[in-house]
């Protein structure tokens, strides 16, 4: 009987590590991945606000040549948070002023964008609750600048002295 009970207990203990050292690997595999998720953390989760963005390239006249576009995920600063996603896109056009901010008032619109009072300014609501903005500007009679920005939604980083 007692042979039996030792043995059993071999069994039971064997499988018992053998348990143990599963949940451990399972357990570090877990942690490698959390950790490894970190390294991309963005205060734009998905990148969904940045792909919602870029679609204002499309308010670009057709005769517009782009000079330079930039994009800018959020950065974490213990100071500011997050600073915002944006967009910027620098043009040239012939099109004048007037026409121009037309033009891209009908294409921002029938995207979803809100005018503003000004008449070269538009928001759109995020699915989080949030407000996407967008602005025209002039830097010289035919070089313009769209600027496309939003407050990222992600969470906070870091702990902060």
């Amino acid at each position: 009987m007692h042979v039996l009970r030792t043995r059993l207990l071999e069994e039971v203990g064997g499988r018992l590590v053998g348990l143990v050292a599963l949940a451990c690997l399972v357990a570090l595999v877990a942690i490698v991945v959390v950790l490894a998720g970190a390294g991309r953390l963005t205060g734009d989760l998905g990148g969904h606000i940045l792909a919602d963005l870029r679609s204002v390239g499309s308010a670009v006249p057709a005769n517009g040549a782009v000079l330079s576009r930039s994009e800018h995920e959020p950065q974490w600063t213990c100071d500011r948070g997050w600073d915002p996603v944006r967009v910027t896109i620098r043009f040239s056009t012939s099109t004048r002023a007037d026409d121009l901010t037309r033009l891209v008032d009908k294409r921002l619109t029938a995207e979803g964008w809100t005018a503003g009072g000004d008449g070269r300014s538009w928001t759109k609501r995020l699915w989080s609750g949030e407000d996407e903005w967008v602005s025209l500007s002039a830097e010289s009679p035919d070089t313009w600048r769209l600027l496309a920005g939003a407050e990222p939604d992600g969470p906070r980083v870091g702990f902060c002295e």
